[in-house]
């Protein structure tokens, strides 16, 4: 579904959260199988937004066990802002019953609140030709995780000080073997606001000697 067909605006003006959610809700009911995405069999749902700047004060939660697709049309033509909300609410939240998610094509701005911006518990998650800024903390992913991918991404303006300290991605306790794959992206944070002090950068760990975690970073 696309998110201007539920009254989004993408003007950097206008709240669209309501209207998020609504396409949200969209996507969700226009669900449709399909079995031959390696790893995400199931009910796919997708949900588009065009070129815009979408602003939303409240986070956005897939709480289905859906597969979830969020694509938007291109890096620095699709922008989703945070405004001002509770702290520590994240942009956008998927719940443990989730299976697969992929965020393609857009920018994630944290607007210096430090939440965190995508905060996922599915097997399977895939970032592709995303930027993360305004923020020290991009990504946390739930223990459920068996495979996440982060690729020809960007993590730029990050926060570093000692009351956000990242670290940028978090990968705690992962309940099953694990592979975690970060190529071709960039990193580049403030300078510190204190001499010394230093943002963490990628925390990945198992919740058990029986795990196996594999990582590749290149």
């Amino acid at each position: 579904t696309n998110g201007l067909f539920h009254g989004m605006k993408g003007d950097n003006e206008n709240d669209d959260s309501v209207q998020w959610a609504i396409a949200l809700g969209a996507a969700h009911s226009s669900g449709q199988p399909d079995e031959t995405v390696v790893g995400a069999p199931g009910v796919n749902d997708r949900i588009v937004l065009p070129s815009g700047q979408y602003l939303l004060s409240v986070s956005g939660t897939f709480g289905s066990t859906h597969n979830h697709w969020i694509e938007g049309s291109g890096m620095d033509a699709t922008i989703i802002r945070q405004t001002t909300w509770a702290a520590s609410a994240p942009l956008m939240s998927i719940e443990a019953s989730g299976k697969f998610v992929m965020v393609k094509n857009l920018t994630l701005d944290g607007y210096g609140l430090d939440n965190i911006l995508c905060n996922f518990s599915c097997e399977y998650i895939f970032f592709h030709n995303v930027k993360f800024i305004n923020t020290s903390r991009a990504i946390q992913i739930g223990t459920l995780a068996k495979h996440v991918s982060i690729t020809d991404c960007v993590f730029t303006g990050l926060k570093n000080d000692a009351a956000t300290p990242g670290p940028i991605i978090s990968i705690p306790g992962t309940s099953a073997d694990f592979n975690f794959i970060f190529h071709n992206n960039h990193v580049e944070a403030l300078a510190p606001a204190v001499a010394g002090a230093g943002l963490k950068g990628i925390n990945v760990t198992s919740d058990s000697s029986s795990d196996n975690v594999n990582v590749s970073i290149k």
